[in-house]
């Protein structure tokens, strides 16, 4: 399977280098945030982005650690959560013409 790890554990230092190790490690593609990339939820949306146009199988997120008193870091995982559901909330049919992908929850 083609496996894609997404660096959105833009917290922790040295989070992104020791996930990329892992990365080469089991010899899969990792996106990592850039300049223009640099929170979680754009990490999060350029890796979708680079899953669906280069057919990835798998798309695996690391996050930050998370505790439920934190509201900013539970804000984060909502604001994530969302970006995945607008992302593959449609498909293209055909004709590339948007339709609704029915197979992705909204809670």
């Amino acid at each position: 399977q083609k496996v894609l790890l997404a660096a959105c554990d833009t917290f922790r230092a040295g989070a992104v280098a020791q996930l990329e190790q892992w990365a080469d490690r089991a010899e899969v593609d990792c996106f990592s945030p850039t300049e223009k990339t640099n929170g979680p939820s754009a990490v999060l949306y350029g890796a979708l982005d680079k899953a669906i146009e280069e057919e990835y199988d798998v798309l695996l997120v690391d996050t930050s650690g998370r505790l439920s008193n934190n509201d900013a870091l539970t804000a984060e995982l909502v604001k994530m959560k969302k970006v995945i559901q607008k992302r593959m909330s449609t498909k293209f049919d055909e004709a590339i013409k948007r339709v609704p992908n029915l197979e992705v929850p909204h809670e």
